[in-house]
């Protein structure tokens, strides 16, 4: 599968410090001026399942007015659509893994500490002074496939005012690190929007529901895919 994202979107980053029994999470995501990350290691609650075939995407109902659908891209991604009319976009991505270690919960968490630690860095660095990172909670799930883990993180100008969100489902199938990847970002924001994208809100929204349904979808070995 071809890769074409923006810059503003890193995806991937490699091995880092776990704590037994739960995932690193206190990393300085907003330095001096920002939160620390939670160190909580949560549990989503959510309603009846439903799933979509990642390799052949069919309009999923998920309640609500929400609803995905096979949308075109370089990779297998879903339009998320809210009363009938799209308003972003989850994509399916894979990546080999690198400097990995351990089993696969100390892999994934691993990946998840890295995350915030590169994210944190990058934001900090960013050209609007005081710009604040806030690493969320992340969980362990099960999935339909095997475990997986899901996390995230919000962006906030510093008056607070909403600018980005992101939250990731990631697992290990067929020896590659697997991500289901919703983005968001505001008017006003960090990044300017491109097109049709969810809002931090959109995706507050919806998020429970697409927690659902990636554990019911599962996260499958990215081999037979187109």
């Amino acid at each position: 599968m071809s890769r074409k994202r923006s810059s503003r979107r890193p995806v991937l980053v490699t091995a880092a410090a776990v704590v037994a029994g739960g995932i690193a999470l206190g990393l300085t995501g907003g330095g001096a001026d920002g939160p620390a990350g939670d160190r909580r290691t949560t549990t989503t609650t959510v309603g009846a399942p439903a799933a979509v075939d990642w390799a052949r995407p069919a309009t999923v109902d998920l309640g609500g007015g929400w609803a995905v659908t096979d949308a075109e891209g370089d990779a297998p991604m879903l339009s998320v659509l809210r009363d009938g009319r799209p308003v972003g976009i989850v994509e399916y991505l894979d990546f080999p893994l690198e400097g990995e270690a351990g089993d696969e919960r100390t892999a994934l968490g691993a990946h998840v500490s890295r995350y915030y630690e590169d994210i944190g860095a990058d934001r900090r660095n960013s050209p609007v002074r005081g710009y604040r990172f806030e690493p969320e909670g992340a969980a362990y799930l099960d999935t339909a496939d095997g475990v997986a883990v899901r996390y995230g993180f919000r962006g906030r100008l510093p008056d607070g005012r909403p600018s980005e969100r992101t939250l990731h489902w990631a697992g290990i199938r067929g020896g590659r690190l697997v991500l289901v990847a919703a983005s968001a970002y505001d008017e006003g924001g960090l990044f300017a929007r491109e097109g049709t994208e969810l809002t931090s809100a959109d995706l507050d929204a919806v998020a429970d529901r697409l927690d659902r349904l990636v554990r019911a979808s599962g996260l499958p070995d990215p081999a037979p895919l187109p």
